[in-house]
């Protein structure tokens, strides 16, 4: 998700926030077939964290740059907004790992 975010950041400023979100959904569905095929768990792990990590990058860039633009007239506002969405953000991935281990 780090490194990605600089070239996330870069088509966000060049192409905006629908392109940059439709590439990290291509970019998850062809990370999740191409995990399906791995023949070995470091292969798996090695292609799936590579995939999921960029296309996660794709969803916050844009998710970050709207909430600050939001607040450019309200500046003491924007940093505990900017905080709160990350905090969501993080939080709605928490619970998606928790709901996918449920038997």
């Amino acid at each position: 998700m780090g490194v990605g975010g600089f070239l996330w950041g870069w088509l966000y400023d060049r192409y905006g926030a629908c392109v940059v979100v439709l590439f990290g959904g291509l970019l998850q569905g062809l990370g999740l077939a191409a995990a399906s095929q791995a023949q070995s768990l470091p292969m798996f792990l090695v292609v799936y964290g590579t995939a999921a990590g960029l296309a996660a990058g794709a969803v916050y860039v844009p998710l970050t740059a709207a909430t600050a633009s939001w607040f450019v007239r309200h500046q003491p506002r924007r940093f505990p907004c900017l905080g709160r969405s990350g905090a969501g953000y993080d939080a709605g991935r928490a619970a998606r790992t928790l709901a996918d281990r449920r038997p």
